[in-house]
């Protein structure tokens, strides 16, 4: 069924038991991440969300408005857009737009994440909103997340829906992924509140470029992160991620004495974050402040949005960051988008076991007995 609102909403769907599978959304006409099912009929919005109104903010004099959840620190005055596309200032309230508005929804395996060390197998209801705060030149779903969502079709998915439809289709967890969660706090942690009431897990696919206050938020809500750490200086996220590295760094060991699980990803990109020294670099500081323990999932960079022309990363440049961190102590390193590597499986770092076994996202194997190697014992950290 489908349902469009009045002139001047945003597009919005009601989701059948059988039909919302595989819909992810465009950003522009003619255009989608993926084939929309048929169900699915929709229009462009035409004008600004509703939204709810959003944490983290100051009013101002003059009805003008200022965002005090990520470095940027955006000030609005009376209807205008935040820099992440993702909150405008309505009547001197600043709302998210993007509340119960995801353009994306999918089933994923958990391992998609990536997120190799919690409940392997499991299958989450993955959810996206517009918008980003950060502008990667090769992010990968950019047709939704240098958008908002008065640009883009959207699925109407209030809280309480969320975790029905996850129960439906026999999920185990619910993920914000695709875009950046941090830009739609509210929404996030709402339906990570009623998903942990319903024994779901939370999980969050972010870039963690936010302040301490609103991330302590999250880590309150999400029982596991897959944290991106894109590079390790601060010229390539100047230049490359257009944000900073100083408040990504605090995050992450922020989430680490919540005693949420964490898990590092960083994609690869020839001749920008590729260097075996830096990655090395990289590692040394996750084990001095996350611990030797941090799963780190190097991955391939596929040429997307503003760097097409840049090759695919090399199998042997993947290997040899792979090398740095594990010579840097690290315990579980991994390479991703390389299906059948022997680097994404999961070894006994004591006995070399292999313990979980894996082809791109699908789980083949997973030998992990209460959390514990079956050949010597060892702990495997983890959820398991």
């Amino acid at each position: 069924m489908a349902t469009e609102l009045a002139d001047g909403g945003p597009a919005s769907f009601r989701l059948s038991r059988r039909c919302f599978l595989g819909c992810l959304a465009s950003a522009a006409a003619g255009a989608t991440l993926a084939p929309l099912p048929a169900w699915a009929k929709t229009v462009l919005p035409r004008a600004l969300p509703e939204g709810a109104e959003a944490p983290f903010y100051q009013r101002l004099a003059d009805g003008r408005v200022a965002c005090q959840a990520c470095p940027w620190g955006c000030e609005l005055g009376p209807g205008e857009t935040s820099r992440c596309r993702a909150k405008a200032n309505r009547d001197g309230k600043l709302v998210e737009l993007d509340y119960g508005l995801p353009c994306v929804i999918n089933l994923d395996p958990i391992e998609k994440g990536p997120l190799f060390h919690f409940h392997p197998g499991e299958t989450s209801l993955a959810l996206g909103g517009a918008g980003c705060n950060l502008a990667c030149q090769y992010c990968q779903n950019w047709q939704v997340s240098q958008k908002g969502a008065w640009e883009t079709k959207n699925i109407d998915m209030p809280v309480a829906r969320c975790s029905s439809a996850a129960k439906e289709k026999k999920c185990r967890a619910v993920t914000f992924t695709y875009t950046e969660p941090a830009v739609e706090l509210r929404y996030a942690t709402d339906v990570f509140a009623a998903a942990r009431r319903h024994g779901l897990y939370t999980h969050a696919v972010s870039a963690v470029f936010l302040h301490a206050k609103p991330m302590r938020l999250l880590c309150e809500k999400a029982d596991a992160f897959s944290a991106a750490l894109k590079g390790f200086d601060e010229a390539f996220y100047r230049d490359v991620v257009g944000g900073e590295l100083a408040p990504v760094l605090t995050a992450l060991t922020t989430i680490r004495e919540s005693g949420a699980w964490l898990e590092i990803v960083t994609l690869v990109v020839p001749g920008m974050n590729d260097q075996p020294a830096t990655i090395g670099k990289m590692a040394k500081w996750i084990v001095q402040n996350l611990g030797a323990d941090t799963p780190l999932h190097l991955t391939r960079f596929v040429p997307e949005y503003r760097l097409q022309k840049l090759p695919r990363t090399s199998i042997e440049t993947l290997e040899a960051g792979w090398k740095a961190a594990r010579d840097a102590g690290l315990r579980f390193v991994y390479l991703g988008n390389v299906p059948g590597h022997n680097a994404e499986n999961t070894f006994c770092p004591s006995c070399q076991t292999r313990l979980v076994a894996r082809l791109g996202f699908k789980l083949l194997e997973n030998r992990v007995q209460n959390g514990k190697c079956p050949t010597c014992g060892a702990a495997i950290p983890g959820k398991w």
